[in-house]
């Protein structure tokens, strides 16, 4: 996950670009569309990751990915510590367990405490396709 996070930031454009489009069909009417499908005007917007500025790029790397990955480094160093010192099998259970909960609750209080809007948005964004120089793939 922060390895793809890491990926996206860096293969992105460094020029700040739109992120959401107002996107309606051609094929027909918004109206006729809006009462056959049942669409609400929120799903004309279309989400896309775009580029972004590079002072954006450094201070997401700074204050997103870095102690995202200082968090993991010493969760993971001192949980293997932890498991080793445990005796029985029971209690390795139960503490990994624990550990999985600890990594998980990141997620746990961002799927509890944000709005249902960010869901929409999150839900929304169309795939990001990289494109490669040649000199990248080799």
């Amino acid at each position: 996950e922060t390895y793809d996070m890491a990926a996206i930031i860096t293969h992105i454009p460094s020029v700040g670009e739109p992120w959401m489009e107002y996107r309606l069909p051609k094929w027909a009417n918004k109206e006729r569309i809006k009462t056959v499908f049942g669409y609400q005007e929120l799903d004309f917007v279309k989400f896309k990751l775009a580029g972004m500025p590079l002072t954006w790029k450094i201070s997401n790397w700074v204050c997103i990915i870095v102690p995202k990955l200082l968090i993991w480094w010493m969760t993971a160093r001192v949980g293997v510590e932890f498991l080793m010192q445990l005796a029985g099998i029971d209690d390795t259970i139960i503490g990994v367990t624990a550990l999985t909960f600890i990594l998980n609750l990141d997620e746990l209080v961002f799927q509890t405490f944000s709005h249902k809007v960010v869901h929409h948005i999150i839900e929304g964004v169309e795939p990001y396709v990289a494109i490669f120089e040649e000199e990248d793939i080799e």
